[in-house]
């Protein structure tokens, strides 16, 4: 395996925007609620106005978008304040929808985000926390440093990866305030680590055992549900659907807020590119479904498209390249086509690889605007083991070959 091409090691925010090929980016904070109607149609409007329209949906659920200039950053992030305010403290805190206790969670979101406000602490620029409650709608799945969790049978914090992969400790003292006092003490002890310091690495460490148990926490596992959820209608009468490659754009989105409007609906970005939407009563789901189908969202599990990890690609992004997405979607139709085994694929216009920090049973890699490097069950920076012509008329024959397994 070759050494990996470096990467930039810190996230975009609206106040520190990052340039990019088509201009500067920024990064929204994780969402504090659904956002309702109006507040889409506006985002959708002074995304348009002051970037190119371009949105992006990350992998850990968050909105991004693009096309900025200096001053038109300023001017978003000013009038996006009044729309949708936006928390600046570190580390971003991902809370998960819909659950039961949804205003418990909510108010324990906002009373640490105040106290990391007060009390900056120096962590990395990466660091995250989870506020769940069962970590449903692939909230589970996400890695944190810190995960807090409310539920019927108690107070818990996880430390250091998913919710599977955390290790637990569970508050004797059953109160947020506890909870909230406990958090800021572990925080404080990552940050004391250095920069540099993620949970992943404290998690086994003596010190945090013994800080836990001076703040009366002791090992114990809760309960994990790791079932993912598929697209389509739940039985709370949500809707859950996909961006097709994580993509939209401001007229899209202005159309799902429209659809909002008629359907009395919230919506929450989600991790692994998703969007969920809460009808405020219920909606007969295959309307629904076909309603948001036909504004070119993903609606169904087995999509194509969904198999498929894309960076942004030629022009967005200055170290691409070639353009990604016309790749994926040969990509995506040589699958729909074809009977086998549908593997995981992964079209990266460079080999960064930044769309899929795992292993796919193949990587299309861009080498040049024409040119792409193949490498199977591996990674974008490892040696390909050929390569192929995008203007290559026989291009969807060898995709063929590559991508489905009889």
């Amino acid at each position: 395996m070759s050494q990996r091409p470096g990467r930039r090691w810190a996230c975009p925010s609206l106040a520190v925007p990052m340039a990019t090929g088509d201009g500067l980016l920024v990064r929204l904070a994780p969402w504090r609620e659904g956002a309702s109607s109006a507040q889409l149609v506006r985002l959708a409007e002074l995304i348009e106005r002051y970037g190119n329209g371009d949105i992006d949906l990350t992998q850990r659920g968050n909105l991004q978008a693009r096309g900025f200039s200096t001053a038109s950053a300023k001017r978003f992030a000013a009038e996006l304040s009044h729309v949708m305010p936006q928390a600046e403290a570190l580390p971003a805190v991902t809370l998960e929808p819909n659950a039961q206790g949804g205003a418990l969670l909510v108010a324990l979101r906002d009373r640490l985000v105040e106290r990391l406000s007060a009390v900056p602490l120096p962590l990395s620029p990466k660091c995250s926390v989870v506020i769940e409650e069962q970590g449903r709608y692939g909230v589970g799945g996400l890695s944190a440093d810190l995960r807090l969790r409310i539920t019927s049978d108690g107070y818990w914090l996880g430390v250091g990866g998913r919710a599977r992969e955390a290790r637990w400790f569970r508050s004797a003292e059953q109160h947020p305030d506890s909870l909230l006092d406990t958090s800021m003490a572990l925080l404080t002890l990552l940050a004391e680590g250095g920069s540099g310091q993620r949970g992943r690495e404290l998690k086994h460490a003596e010190a945090l055992t013994t800080l836990l148990a001076q703040q009366g926490a002791t090992p114990a596992l809760p309960a994990i549900d790791g079932q993912p959820s598929e697209l389509g209608s739940g039985v709370d009468g949500s809707l859950l659907v996909a961006a097709p490659y994580g993509a939209l754009d401001a007229a899209t989105l202005r159309a799902v807020g429209e659809w909002c409007a008629m359907a009395e609906a919230t919506l929450w970005p989600l991790p692994q590119r998703r969007l969920l939407l809460l009808p405020q009563q219920p909606l007969p789901p295959s309307r629904a479904l076909a309603e948001l189908g036909a504004l070119g969202l993903i609606t169904h599990h087995d999509d194509a498209r969904l198999a498929i990890s894309v960076c942004r690609g030629a022009p967005g992004c200055a170290a691409a390249h070639m353009q990604t997405r016309p790749l994926a979607n040969t990509v995506a139709e040589v699958i729909a086509s074809s009977g086998g085994r549908i593997r995981p694929v992964h079209v990266s216009g460079c080999a960064k690889g930044c769309a899929r920090p795992n292993d796919a049973a193949l990587c299309l890699v861009g080498e040049d605007e024409s040119s792409i490097a193949v490498v199977p069950n591996g990674l974008a920076h490892d040696a390909p083991v050929q390569q192929l012509t995008l203007n290559n008329r026989n291009l969807a024959a060898a995709l063929r070959e590559l991508v489905v397994q009889r």
